[in-house]
């Protein structure tokens, strides 16, 4: 596992210097994008320092191994522990956290098996058990307060009254 390189390949992506796809050995530049990804990204320039950096990361890791493995090692570990990941949208649809913490799935809360949507909303924020309301699933389907979390439905946005 090389997380110095994942950490990396992150960055670039952040800073739309390349396209990676996590858990892959997908990474474009502006260069050589694909056209069916060209729709949906948009690239600056990679400066040489970051190239040669980048082609060392595809040459020793990932053309080597297909991934940096931090993907493989996250999903084993939480495999192992028997929990269940979850995590808290403020939409269903961007998959976006909202807040300070903006960004797709940025938060991951892990729970146990047997956790229900509104035991979850507690573990997320007190706030949210005080003013809830309800909760969407994904496609927005809605959940049921004693509705048990499973990998099938841990993507949850809930709903709070203003009050």
């Amino acid at each position: 596992m090389s997380a110095i390189s994942e950490i990396f390949l992150k960055k670039l992506s952040n800073a739309s210097l390349i396209y990676y796809n996590e858990g892959s050995d997908e990474v474009y530049t502006a260069d050589d994008l694909p056209d069916d990804i060209k729709m949906n990204v948009s690239l600056q320039p990679i400066d040489e320092k970051n190239k040669q950096r980048l082609n060392k990361v595809m040459d020793l890791i990932l053309f080597r191994y297909g991934t940096t493995g931090v993907q493989d090692v996250l999903a084993r570990a939480v495999e192992s522990l028997g929990v269940i990941p979850c995590f808290p949208v403020t939409s269903i649809i961007s998959f976006s956290s909202g807040g300070e913490s903006k960004g797709v799935f940025k938060d991951c809360i892990l729970v146990s098996p047997g956790t229900t949507v509104r035991q979850f909303a507690k573990m997320v924020s007190p706030e949210i058990d005080k003013k809830y309301q309800y909760a969407e699933g994904v496609s927005g389907m809605r959940l049921g307060e004693n509705d048990i979390i499973t990998l099938e439905n841990n993507i949850i946005s809930f709903k709070t009254s203003g009050v």
